[in-house]
């Protein structure tokens, strides 16, 4: 599917550029994405994903809020477990998470955003959001004695 190309038709384009471009990053990395072949792979003009990220930084950036959200979705799934299940599952899904969007994953803590690029505010908020919520959650598990309080976050 690599050379596919799709024929974006109607619909969200933002999402399908995000897709598209999730998947060109799973096929050759951070290097291998460009806007162009970006365009290209969802079969729109090549001047269409500047409409929706400036550049490739502000693209990489949307790609890295996506994960956060994924994985403050699959916190709140975890939460209404039972909290030693809950705690379980969640380390669990993190560690598929990370191996199986392994890209990703490296946009969201490292790599070319926070250490070389400039992390959007977009980016910076969602975050700081997604990290404080896994604090709160963390400082639960200790009220409720199922992680010592003596563990650092």
């Amino acid at each position: 599917m690599s050379n596919q190309k799709q024929h974006y038709h109607h619909g969200d384009l933002y999402k399908s550029l995000l897709d598209a471009a999730t998947k060109l990053l799973r096929e050759g990395g951070v290097e291998a994405l460009s806007m162009r072949k970006l365009a290209d792979r969802v079969g729109v003009s090549r001047m269409a994903p500047y409409h929706h990220f400036k550049d490739k930084n502000d693209l990489l950036c949307a790609i890295a809020e996506q994960g956060f959200r994924l994985q403050e979705g699959c916190l709140s799934e975890c939460e209404v477990l039972p909290t030693a299940a809950a705690l379980k599952t969640y380390v669990l899904t993190y560690i598929r998470f990370s191996q199986e969007h392994a890209e990703t994953y490296d946009l969201m803590f490292g790599r070319d955003i926070w250490k070389t690029g400039v992390p959007t505010e977009s980016l910076k908020q969602v975050s700081k959001v997604t990290f404080k919520r896994w604090l709160d959650w963390i400082e639960r598990l200790q009220r409720e004695r199922v992680l010592s309080a003596d563990d650092s976050a």
